[in-house]
């Protein structure tokens, strides 16, 4: 558990941050458009694709970005679902 507490003026108000080992490790992101959000990611902040997987069958597609391994570094993973052909059918059916 992190330790609170509360500070006064003079604090060096980083201190914490600057001893403290943890990192943010993992972000999903539901995108609307796969490969333009990997060109966004690319292009704009100057990740690279550690992996992309794409499920036809399924209209389903992942891709993980990130700055280096993710052994060592914040990887955000995108993933595109293709839903209106499962909403189609299911409205088709309800009527």
């Amino acid at each position: 558990m992190a330790e609170t507490r509360k500070f006064a003026p003079g604090d060096d108000l980083l201190e914490w941050v600057q001893k403290d080992n943890r990192r943010f490790l993992h972000a999903v992101y539901r995108v609307g458009d796969i490969d333009r959000a990997i060109k966004f990611y690319t292009e704009c902040f100057g990740m690279k694709v550690l992996r992309k997987q794409d499920f036809p069958e399924e209209k389903y597609s992942t891709a993980a970005l990130g700055f280096g391994p993710e052994k060592s570094h914040f990887v955000a993973e995108l993933i595109y679902c293709d839903i209106s052909h499962q909403i189609k059918g299911k409205v088709s059916n309800a009527i």
